[in-house]
């Protein structure tokens, strides 16, 4: 699948960037993070069929000062409000946001409290009218 080379290739090209990569379901998280793994990347798993304990692992595992700083979280959108993840360098918008608000809570993982940060939307040629106004609603 291209989308995945894309992927592979951001990743490859912002080593050193503790980076949250957002998907529009459950079973391609579990696939992305497999994916990642196979190519001896640093990918873990956040989605909401996850008991508690294993969500709460991942995301102490991903944001420890301690992890590697080119760590990798492959979320849904549970990971887009509510959580206080420091340091996110880079969010890859696997799947398109289905709404604006989404968008913004996405993107919001990064940049924090004066940090840079970057933000990037993965899609196909016939996506694009449609992230074009998804963005012009946002700025």
């Amino acid at each position: 699948m291209k989308q995945d080379l894309y992927l592979y290739t951001l990743l490859l090209y912002h080593p050193k960037h503790r980076t949250l990569v957002f998907t529009n379901s459950i079973s391609a998280v579990r696939r992305l993070t497999q994916f990642l793994q196979t190519l001896q990347l640093p990918a873990l798993a956040l989605h909401s069929n996850m008991e508690q304990k294993a969500r709460l692992r991942s995301v102490e595992r991903f944001s420890s000062p301690s992890s590697d700083p080119s760590s990798i979280l492959v979320a849904t959108d549970v990971a887009a409000r509510g959580l206080d993840i420091k340091g996110i360098d880079f969010v890859i918008h696997y799947h398109s946001p289905r709404t604006a608000d989404a968008y913004v809570h996405r993107s919001g993982r990064t940049a924090r409290a004066g940090a840079s940060g970057k933000s990037i939307i993965i899609c196909a040629p016939e996506e694009v009218v449609g992230v074009t106004r998804l963005a012009a609603k946002v700025h």
